[in-house]
């Protein structure tokens, strides 16, 4: 097939979700389709970055879309209909470059990559279109209002969520549409009852995270993320004030590792305390899931399915997360993973997983387990193609009729 994939962000470098998920998908899709990628790009520097793509794809194309311009775009927008996260990514020079694309070639499915993306194929009626969400960002909204405390952020928040509900209805315009649980996929057919969407879980490269063989070293949380991402900073200010206090009066030798790229002054300055570490960006990741005890995901909002989670339960690190952030995995709390919603339950959780090795050990290879059925990109990527074949074919018999 030729398949021409639509992203808001250029999937490199795999660092962070929206970005890791793509790249994954262009490297295994490549070995037996033809790939256009039409992509966003904040600038000249870091569209020098396709060149690291170039494997996967026969052709790249990206638009440079700078943030000053973008929220000028949404500033503008402030008393219109629109999303403010769709307003932001609207580009003339997009939608011309789509269109050049299209005539020159005979694309065979394309791929839209988040919400954001849809206005731009939305109105191509003659090549099958799979919108790819990952998650439901109202549900995320709708997370994020029940929890904010501040009048103004709230009554923004509410006015977005309104916004996003309306404009889900887009939905209903694809052939088919991704989610990554059926949480997601619940909440989106309340807003578009009529769209057709399939699950298609997150996933990992399962040789690159192995199964870790060394002992991790002796009470140690770790927590990691993209920390410019609104939940994770929350999930971890949370657990600083609300849970860590509890845990040091059982275990005063404990250290919490704070790993992730782009933390805030607050974040920081959590580091002051000595028994904080904040590090940023890391090159390899997988060295502090090897050195943890325990990985925690304390995410109060948000939608979908986190990545740290699948990331650490592949390296058979035991993860104490809230529910929220594992809803698109198909977990067993106790078996595989251990759920706590209040904070006593959350400390109370991780004192005993730190005095009870054994039962790190079981809960860590059960998760790895896990991964290897579920989320192998491999098998993700086996199911994508079955959706391209099917809608293609579809398309098809409806043409020939």
């Amino acid at each position: 097939m030729k398949i021409l994939f639509l992203t808001p962000r250029l999937p490199y470098p795999p660092h962070r979700g929206d970005k890791l998920k793509i790249y994954h998908l262009l490297r295994i899709l490549s070995r037996h389709h033809k790939i256009t990628l039409l992509s966003f790009v904040e600038s000249r520097e870091e569209a020098k970055l396709v060149a690291n793509l170039a494997g996967f794809c026969d052709r790249i194309e990206t638009v440079i879309h700078p943030p000053l311009k973008s929220y000028a775009k949404v500033t503008f927008n402030l008393f219109g209909v629109e999303p403010f996260q769709v307003a932001y990514f609207n580009s003339k020079l997009f939608t011309e470059k789509l269109k050049h694309i299209l005539n020159q070639n005979k694309i065979d499915i394309i791929h839209t990559h988040l919400i954001r993306m849809a206005q731009y194929t939305t109105n191509i009626p003659d090549v099958p279109r799979v919108l790819d969400l990952t998650d439901a960002i109202s549900l995320n909204l709708e997370r994020r209002l029940q929890i904010t405390q501040n009048k103004f952020k709230k009554i923004a928040v509410y006015a977005e969520m309104q916004r996003m509900l309306r404009y889900e209805t887009i939905l209903e315009t694809f052939e088919r549409v991704l989610v990554c649980s059926d949480i997601d996929r619940q909440a989106l057919l309340k807003s578009a009852p009529n769209a057709y969407l399939d699950i298609i879980h997150n996933g990992l490269d399962v040789d690159y995270f192995q199964l870790r063989q060394a002992e991790p070293e002796p009470f140690t949380i770790l927590y990691t993320g993209n920390m410019s991402y609104l939940p994770n900073e929350d999930g971890i200010l949370f657990f600083y004030n609300h849970i860590f206090a509890e845990i040091r009066q059982e275990i005063p030798q404990v250290h919490l590792y704070i790993v992730g790229q782009s933390p805030s002054e607050t974040v920081k300055n959590l580091a002051k305390d000595s028994a904080v570490t904040v590090t940023g960006f890391v090159p390899d990741i997988r060295d502090y899931y090897k050195r943890a005890h325990v990985v925690i995901c304390p995410i109060r909002f948000g939608a979908g399915t986190l990545n740290k989670v699948i990331e650490a339960m592949a390296m058979g690190v035991p993860v104490i997360s809230t529910s929220i952030a594992c809803a698109g995995m198909n977990v067993t709390d106790g078996e595989n993973i251990i759920f706590a919603d209040r904070p006593k339950e959350f400390a109370q959780a991780i004192i005993h997983l730190m005095r009870n090795p054994d039962i790190c050990r079981r809960i860590g290879e059960a998760g790895r387990q896990l991964v290897e059925l579920e989320h192998d990109w491999e098998k993700i990527v086996t199911k994508l193609e079955g959706i391209y074949q099917n809608i293609v074919e579809l398309k098809n018999n409806a043409n020939s009729q």
